[in-house]
């Protein structure tokens, strides 16, 4: 491994030579630096390594693998988290070289693990700021139609009502199509306003604002919904994370209502342990995520699901367009890992 631990150096990569015939991993002394683990020899199982990728990873890693040795592929590249010594995890950016004999069958497989921990706590500290500033911004927004234009509209409706200064048989007609005007004027302000302004989740629950977003719409686009929300203590969720859930409904209950069709919408708001899932179905025409994952829509949900660590699903089955939203909603407990 001389040559790869100079290679090392100049890389801070931690580089690693997969045996598959025997099922033994060697790496440089970067698996020491870079995640803390004193190994003898530095050489381990395989076993030992898949025992450190992260639950979630685990099938989508091993997958990759099993692919890319049937087609014969040789360079192999994918993210996943890894367990240090000191049980946290560290986001890393695989890259592998596959060696074949002269049967075409995998022998052996290079690679160089990149510690990404620190890019990705930066992408997510930006998108999180992107994100306070964006609520920062409607909540101006929203008072300031709230409190002023709305206030303004309020009172020429009141002026318009007391009009006196045409003829008779013009009153009637003008009052009615001025109040008409401004009653819409303001109803549509209002809805502005609930929309741009952070929800305040100390006067009301979540559950509460879910129930008024879908009966609006639901009044306004002619839907009938169903809103399970299980109880948990929404207190141990924090203020941030309930505003994303809050807007991730909202953007697809406005894909919903421009794009589905749809007659019947189903939110569901589960807690267990702590994994918070929320699901909204819909009998729409569906979606495909491979042909839409790049609209804007989805891209704002995913933003907004990164920034709280949380995993979104969209898929197509049948005719039914489905989201489902995982948020993890409080650290677990690290496990004890001896190098």
């Amino acid at each position: 491994m001389e040559r790869y631990d100079i290679l090392a150096k100049a890389t801070s990569d931690t580089i690693w030579d997969w045996n598959l015939g025997h099922n033994t991993i060697l790496y440089n002394p970067g698996i020491t630096d870079t995640f803390g683990y004193d190994l003898d020899k530095n050489e381990v199982t395989l076993n030992w390594w898949l025992e450190r990728l992260h639950p979630e990873d685990i099938n989508t890693v091993m997958e990759s693998f099993s692919e890319a040795i049937e087609k014969r592929t040789e360079n192999i590249q994918q993210e996943y988290r890894f367990l240090c010594a000191n049980g946290e995890y560290k986001f890393v950016l695989d890259r592998a070289y596959v060696l074949y004999d002269q049967h075409k069958n995998a022998v052996r497989m290079i690679g160089a693990m990149q510690d990404l921990s620190y890019a990705k706590e930066e992408e997510n500290r930006m998108t999180k700021a992107i994100m306070d500033a964006q609520e920062r911004e409607r909540r101006e927004i929203g008072l300031e139609l709230h409190d002023n234009v709305n206030q303004i509209l309020a009172g020429t409706l009141l002026s318009l009502g007391m009009i006196n200064r045409v003829p008779a048989e013009q009153t009637p007609w003008l009052v009615e199509k001025s109040m008409t005007y401004i009653n819409e004027a303001i109803q549509e302000i209002r809805t502005l306003s609930h929309q741009l302004a952070p929800a305040n989740f100390n006067d009301i629950s979540l559950e509460e604002i879910f129930r008024d977003l879908l009966e609006s719409l639901s009044v306004q686009k002619e839907f009938t919904y169903s809103l399970h929300f299980a109880r948990f203590h929404e207190a141990a969720i924090s203020n941030d994370i309930q505003i994303n859930l809050l807007r991730i409904l909202q953007e697809q209950l406005n894909n919903i209502v421009k794009y589905a069709q749809a007659t019947s919408v189903y939110v569901s708001v589960v807690c267990e342990g702590n994994r918070l899932t929320m699901r909204t179905y819909d009998d729409g025409s569906g979606f495909c995520y491979a042909t839409v994952k790049k609209g804007i829509g989805l891209a704002n949900i995913k933003k907004r699901a990164e920034a709280d660590i949380i995993k979104t699903i969209q898929e197509k089955i049948s005719a039914d367009a489905k989201v489902k939203v995982n948020i993890k909603v409080e650290t677990p407990e690290k496990p004890e890992i001896k190098g």
